[in-house]
């Protein structure tokens, strides 16, 4: 027990002055702003698998509905948003390439003739990520999906 008592009283009565604690005040701000730098790009990249996962849902859209509707393009856009929750749908935007068409804009009423099956639907959706951490670096991130698919 007086071991004990005197292994206690050793630690609490060095000699080391403040020296851990000058280090800890040193290392703790840095150590804290990569890791919820981190957390901020983890975030990103999450807003990024949910991007191209909506893209994939709007193409198949796309492919599958090419005789049933008027304006397939605006239909596959309600699409791609609603599979898409967390994303700020003011920044999406959307580019259709249909058969032999060049680039659409968000309707493809135009371009019906061309979707006849064999044919490939070409969906791109971009999104502007505002990415800052702690007001620092305003920076806008562009995250591009595109999906091909053969229109049935």
């Amino acid at each position: 027990m007086k071991f004990l008592v005197s292994r206690v009283h050793r630690i609490f009565h060095s000699d080391s002055d403040g020296g851990a604690l000058v280090e800890m005040a040193v290392t703790l701000p840095l150590m804290m702003f990569l890791i919820t730098g981190l957390c901020f790009m983890g975030i990103a990249v999450d807003n990024y698998i949910i991007l191209a996962h909506a893209n994939d849902v709007g193409a198949r859209y796309l492919a599958l509905h090419r005789g049933q509707l008027s304006d397939p393009c605006a239909n596959t856009i309600t699409t791609i948003q609603n599979a898409a929750p967390g994303l700020n749908t003011a920044n999406l935007s959307y580019t259709f390439n249909i058969g032999s068409s060049g680039p659409l804009g968000s309707s493809c009423s135009s371009a019906a003739s061309d979707m006849v099956a064999s044919a490939t639907a070409t969906v791109t959706v971009s999104y502007k990520y505002p990415l800052m951490i702690y007001g620092w670096g305003p920076t806008t991130l562009k995250m591009q999906a595109v999906t091909s698919e053969v229109i049935q």
